[in-house]
This record gives C-alpha cells, sequence and structure tokens, in this order.
C-alpha cells in the first residue's frame, strides 16, 4: 500500500522501494484492526516531529507509533535478499488410515506413531517447505516466510500481547532456537497428575524424545561473566545451562522436526502435502473427509479413518470451530514476557548473540532469559520502546536483549471466533497485573547486579510479548476432549499438540508437550489395537 511505503521513506529518509514495499507487505498481514490503526496513524506520521510527539502521549496510541517504527526500523537493518526458494510436496487426493493436520512436534509425533503401527498416513501443513536450516535463523527472511503473519499475531486487550508461531513444514521446531527443558518439582507433580501419567511412564517417554532429538549440553558453552547469568548468581538466583535439539558439526545442527521425527516419516512412506490449509472437517459414519485449499487457491479434499489436530493452540481450535465440533469459545494460555535491552561497558554481541543460559528465582516462579539479539532485532526492540533516538550510539555490539516471564494466575484469556475470524482475548487479573510489574523490576535488578551500564527502557515496561501459548484443549478440564485427547463430538478426531496442556509448565512447553504427545499416541494405538 503507498501510504504504508510512503511513510517508511518519510520515516527513514530514503528512497529504498524495496524495502519499503516489503515493509507494506509486513504491517498489512497484521490483523484488521491493528492494520485499520496502523493505515491512519502511517497516514500522519513522520511529517511533523510536533504531530508525533502528540500521539505518544497517550500510552494506546504511543504503543501503535512504535510499533510502526520497529517494524520500519527491522526491515531497515535488515538484508532483503530472500534467496531460499520453497520445496513442493504434494500428496495425492483419495482414502488414508490418518490424516494429521500440522506437521510441528505434536504432528510429527502422532504421524511417525501411525506409520510405525503399519497405519497409511498424510501430513497436511499449510506453510511452506524449506530445506533444513537453509534459511538464517533470527532473520526477516526466517520471519517472513516461516512465521505466521510475519510474527505479527495479538492477544487482546487495553493491554494486548504480541505473539508469533511458526508456519512451515516443522512447525515451530523450525524457527525456535531449539532450547529443551524437563519439568521440574510441583509443576512436574500437577501436570502428571492432571494428564494422569505415572512417573515412570513419563520418564520413559521423555528419555525417547530427548534421544530422538539429540538433546545434550554444549561442549564449550561458558557462563557469560556479565548481565543475566552474573546478576542472577549475584542476587542467589539459580543460573544454568539450558540443552538443546542440537549436533555440533553436522551439516543440520539444529533438531528440528525435518531432521528428527519427519525425515523418519518420510522413510517410512508418509505422504506430505505442504501449502495446504484445511477449512473444515466433515465426519460421517463411514470416514471424515478433510477439507481444503492449496496456496494458489485449489480446492483439494482428503478422507480418513482417523484424524489427528496439530495446528497449534490457536490454529486447532479455529478448525474445529468451522467443522462446529467445539464450541465459540475455548480458553487458552500462555507465558506472559516482558522484554528489556541491558547494555554493557564491552563488546558482548558479534551479531547474533543467544547463549543457551537462563535463570529463576528459587521458587521456580519467575524465568529469566536471552531474547532474539541480531542487531536488526535489537534495533526494532529499543525503537518498540521509544529509545532508540537516547542512544548514544547506534553500535549494538554493547547490547543484548533479556526476557523475564512467568505462569498466569488469575487473568481470563479465552479465544473467541466471530464469523471466520478468530480472536484471542485477555482479561488481565490484578495478580497478574502485579506480576508482570514484579518481573519487569526483578529483571531490571538482575542486569544492575550484572554490572549493565544502561537499561532500555529506561522507565516503564516495553510492550508484552509470548512465544509459548497453549492449552485451549486442556485434558481433564475441557468439555471437548477426553483423558486420551479424543474430542467428545466424534472420537475418530483427536488432539496433539500444546492445545492439550491442562496447566502451565515452569518452562518452555515445547518438551513437556512432546513427551505428553508421544505418551497419548501410544495409548490411542492401543485403544484401537494397532
Amino acid at each position: 500500500m503507498n501510504i504504508y511505503s510512503n511513510y517508511y521513506r518519510r520515516l527513514l529518509k530514503c528512497n529504498q522501494t524495496d524495502k519499503a514495499q516489503i515493509f507494506s507487505e509486513r504491517i498489512s498481514a497484521a490483523p484488521k484492526l491493528i492494520g485499520l490503526i496502523c493505515f491512519n496513524l502511517a497516514a500522519i506520521l513522520a511529517r511533523s516531529r510536533f504531530v508525533d510527539n502528540l500521539f505518544r502521549f497517550s500510552s494506546l496510541t504511543r504503543n501503535f507509533v512504535n510499533f510502526l517504527e520497529g517494524n520500519a526500523h527491522l526491515i531497515n537493518s535488515s538484508n532483503i535478499e530472500f534467496n531460499v526458494r520453497p520445496i513442493t510436496l504434494d500428496a495425492p487426493e483419495g482414502m488414508y488410515d490418518v490424516v494429521v493436520i500440522g506437521s510441528g512436534p505434536g504432528g510429527a509425533i502422532a504421524a511417525l506413531r501411525s506409520a510405525k503401527a503399519g497405519l497409511k498416513v498424510l501430513i497436511l501443513e499449510e506453510g511452506d517447505a524449506y530445506a533444513p536450516n537453509k534459511i538464517e535463523h533470527h532473520s526477516l527472511e526466517q520471519t517472513n516466510k516461516q512465521f505466521r503473519n510475519f510474527g505479527l499475531n495479538f492477544i487482546w486487550s487495553l493491554r494486548p500481547v504480541l505473539f508469533a508461531e511458526g508456519k512451515t513444514f516443522g512447525g515451530g521446531s523450525e524457527v525456535n532456537s531449539g532450547l529443551y527443558h524437563r519439568l521440574e518439582g510441583i509443576h512436574r507433580e500437577k501436570m502428571l497428575s492432571l494428564l494422569q501419567v505415572s512417573k515412570s511412564e513419563w520418564r520413559e517417554y521423555e528419555s525417547i524424545v530427548e534421544k530422538t532429538l539429540n538433546v545434550s549440553f554444549s561442549a564449550d558453552s561458558e557462563a557469560p561473566e556479565y548481565g543475566l547469568v552474573k546478576g542472577a548468581r549475584n542476587l542467589g538466583l539459580i543460573a544454568k545451562e539450558v540443552a538443546r535439539w542440537r549436533v555440533e558439526g553436522s551439516e543440520t545442527p539444529h533438531q528440528s522436526m525435518q531432521v528428527t521425527y519427519l525425515a523418519e516419516c518420510i522413510s517410512l512412506g508418509v505422504k506430505i502435502s505442504t501449502s495446504t490449509k484445511v477449512l473444515k472437517i466433515k465426519p460421517n459414519l463411514e470416514n471424515i473427509e478433510i477439507c481444503c485449499v492449496s496456496n494458489r487457491g485449489q480446492r483439494k479434499s482428503f478422507s480418513a479413518k482417523q484424524v489427528v489436530v496439530a495446528a497449534g493452540a490457536v490454529g486447532t481450535p479455529k478448525i474445529l470451530k468451522a467443522s462446529r465440533l467445539i464450541s465459540n469459545c475455548v480458553p487458552m494460555n500462555f507465558h506472559p514476557m516482558v522484554r528489556i535491552v541491558g547494555e554493557q561497558d564491552f563488546e558482548i554481541n558479534d551479531g547474533d548473540l543467544f547463549p543457551p543460559w537462563q535463570a529463576w528465582t528459587q521458587d521456580l516462579k519467575f524465568k529469566f532469559g536471552y531474547s532474539v539479539s541480531t542487531h536488526p532485532y535489537l534495533k526494532a526492540t529499543l525503537s518498540s520502546t521509544g529509545e532508540l533516538n537516547s542512544l548514544e550510539h547506534k553500535d549494538f555490539s554493547k547490547h543484548a536483549a533479556y526476557f523475564s516471564s512467568f505462569a498466569l494466575e488469575d487473568s481470563k484469556v479465552r479465544i473467541v471466533t466471530i464469523g471466520k475470524i478468530t480472536i484471542p482475548l485477555i482479561k488481565w487479573g490484578k495478580k497478574d497485573k502485579t506480576e508482570l510489574v514484579s518481573a519487569n523490576n526483578l529483571l531490571r535488578k538482575i542486569l544492575k547486579s550484572g554490572d549493565a551500564r544502561k537499561i532500555y527502557p529506561s522507565k516503564g515496561m516495553a510492550p508484552i510479548t509470548t512465544v509459548h501459548i497453549f492449552g485451549s484443549l486442556p485434558i481433564g478440564s475441557s468439555r471437548h476432549v477426553d483423558f486420551l485427547g479424543r474430542l467428545i463430538a466424534d472420537t475418530r478426531i483427536r488432539i496433539s499438540d500444546s492445545s492439550i496442556l491442562p496447566s502451565a509448565p515452569w518452562c518452555n512447553p515445547q518438551g513437556p508437550m512432546m513427551v505428553a504427545c508421544e505418551i497419548l499416541a501410544k495409548r490411542n494405538l492401543s485403544e484401537f489395537n494397532v
């Protein structure tokens, strides 16, 4: 749109046509309400400093001004030579024993276990497929090609939450940093109780997941002697290295689903169709029809005896609601994240700083870690706080981004479907509002104790974000699923993704989710005598 392109040129005082076009496409991918507000602001802003400052008086409009500026600076600082092309994976229409919707960790597990049981399996993936590790991690190209809506998704409220989720063959495993956590302490006990899983069974399948993903610690990872780790240890907090899905020295070091579970699926003859969006599931007496459309608008139809829905915490209920298999409103959960940029007195960041080290309060209530710290994303983060122009210089070699997070207690999060639009909403609870402030203050305290020279934002709180969403169809409390993750409305359809998690883990939920999906796959195959 010319409005966005012209805004980009005015803001950055440049005539970069290609980058202005990418900025326009990126903002246009945001949800319609966000787009409407941004469209009107973009028509007015970057003409007069006085007018721009007027829109910064209100916290609501200030967030949108910073949102536009942050995205503009991200694109301006990024390489836009997007050279990686998608791989075409297409499967014939017809009848299958099992159709799996989604190729992320939950879907990959369901597909592999079904294939190993001798079933004819098809995987449907809405996103495109790219060769593993060919797209630069934490790059603008990855955000544009492997994230849903360019990573611009929102949980709505007067204090909205920006969240990102993968949309590519392999799902979130292709775009995350591969950090792997085991459940610990009271969080482990609560999860196992709600899932009705014994400690021995959980440990058995935890070992299977860890072996498949080649989970290990880095041979040469030393604790950073500054910032997060130093500050946490000075304050008596837990600080330790986190294991990763990684094989150092390999052509594909990041052990995503494509390299592990999905590679084995392909070797067993599992059929795959990418760039295929599922519109509706239609159960009938003999089988289940899955109605789809390709990214070129071609209609497709597949049939199956069983369907596994693994489209994510938002995507799964969206498909089921469109199919009239669940109600219009379901819950959701997430880990709210507060981000801060710290500046040291010396160089620490050569372009993509991301040490596999994190910290926790002793009660595991608050978690702290490194956030994406490529120089373009640091510039975008600082711009989103409104403090990019306060920097003494634009050299980011002394900067790193950090986050603090916690589990929600009294907020109400819902996914509501209105017509064809699915909207996550949150009503913030009093306790969680207080915890947001505590998380922000604790992270500031840690960084100061870690000898941070400056902290951004200098006061207040940056916009809230998350990358951990789950619990929209929680086992044990959802009226839509049973203890095997099957739909009450039709037990031939089951769920295998983060939607089923019944409680908030203290850590990245992907590891615990995979263990739960392995256990459910085993139980469901046993139930069907396979």
